[in-house]
């Protein structure tokens, strides 16, 4: 599209009777500003995602600590910990191979 404008701005003369150049001009100028906007918010997007995954992982590691020190004090009989055991074993499924993600942590 950016050629075309390049040749509508500079050889109207082949553009047909019907077509609207103006409107054309302005759809482009809109189109080129959205890319120029969309392109950097794309890219911090992308970026977000990849923290919001890292963070993700993290949490949920330092949820595994949380728990499994829970699921020991419930053990050995720990005041209060059997019913925080009992809530979150059912976010920590004992089925290895099954996923789990951060969220239900």
């Amino acid at each position: 599209m950016s050629k075309i404008n390049t040749y509508i701005v500079s050889n109207p003369e082949f553009a047909p009777a019907f077509m609207d150049i103006e409107e054309f001009k302005k759809d482009y100028t809109a189109y080129a500003d959205c890319i120029e906007i969309l392109n950097p918010l794309k890219q911090i997007l992308s970026k977000l995602d990849d923290t919001k995954t890292l963070c993700g992982s993290e949490g949920y590691g330092q949820s595994l600590l949380y728990y499994n020190s829970v699921k020991q004090a419930a053990k050995k009989g720990v005041e209060n910990s059997g019913v925080i055991y009992d809530d979150l074993k059912k976010r920590f499924p004992s089925n290895p191979h099954k996923e789990v993600t951060p969220q239900q942590a």
